[in-house]
């Protein structure tokens, strides 16, 4: 009986297993890489969505528009006899 094509196809086989475990292993270790990039991305823009919710805060506060509006704009507070109402015009056009 002739082992040796059976001893060679068994080798080869053996030798194929192993650089599909070799090939799996770098595989899984490209996808390790990639996972900590991603999650390091996360923190970063957990951190700046912080930043911005902050910001975010600060200008919509009814006393800081205020501020900005009397310092920037040079706008001044109107009395409620100042004010003027517009005349309703959606009367005038039926």
């Amino acid at each position: 009986m002739n082992t040796k094509p059976f001893i060679i196809t068994i080798i080869v086989a053996n030798l194929c297993f192993i650089v599909l475990h070799i090939h799996k292993y770098n595989a899984i270790a490209e996808l390790n890489n990639t996972n900590e990039q991603l999650r390091k991305e996360l923190t970063q823009l957990q951190h700046q969505k912080g930043l911005l919710s902050q910001e975010l805060a600060l200008l919509q506060d009814t006393k800081t528009v205020m501020q900005f509006a009397q310092k920037q704009l040079h706008m001044r507070p109107v009395a409620q006899w100042q004010e003027r109402k517009l005349p309703n015009t959606s009367a005038q056009n039926t």
